[in-house]
């Protein structure tokens, strides 16, 4: 992750790039959202991580620091979402994508449900990329 201390991709890891036309990509090309370090999901500055509360696909995503505020909804963060957002399923425990579940966290699991993307790389704009975890677990 860019500034965060994390330079090499592993397997696991949340990234992103823009297509190259020569097939051919640079360290600088791919991006590190997310990498997973002893059990926890560690997220670059610019991009966030949570439990879903409520999502309006295209408009606004409600979401949690952590279990008990989902819970008793208490303490919301709310983040803007792209009307073109791309959502991103996947099996964080085989590293592979997986079956559309819905960005909702299922409130059983203790870990942490998405990590979003911000437009540009910037916090003040929306989100325009969500990687959820198939099982509620992003750091598996």
């Amino acid at each position: 992750m860019a500034g965060d201390g994390v330079t090499t991709l592993a397997k696991g890891d949340l990234v992103g790039f823009d297509v190259a036309s020569d097939d051919v990509y640079s360290t600088n090309d791919v991006k590190i959202y997310g990498h997973v370090n002893n059990g926890t999901m560690q997220v670059s500055n610019n991009a966030i991580k949570g439990f879903a509360g409520e999502y309006e696909d295209g408009a606004l995503l409600t979401y949690y620091s952590s279990k008990a505020d989902l819970l008793k909804e208490t303490n919301p963060k709310y983040a803007p979402v792209s009307e073109d957002v791309q959502v991103i399923y996947v099996d964080a425990e085989n590293d592979t994508i997986a079956s559309e579940v819905g960005v909702v966290h299922d409130g059983i699991s203790s870990k942490v449900n998405f990590v979003a993307v911000y437009e540009d790389d910037d916090n003040s704009k929306s989100v325009i990329a969500i990687f959820v975890a198939d099982d509620s677990n992003m750091a598996q």
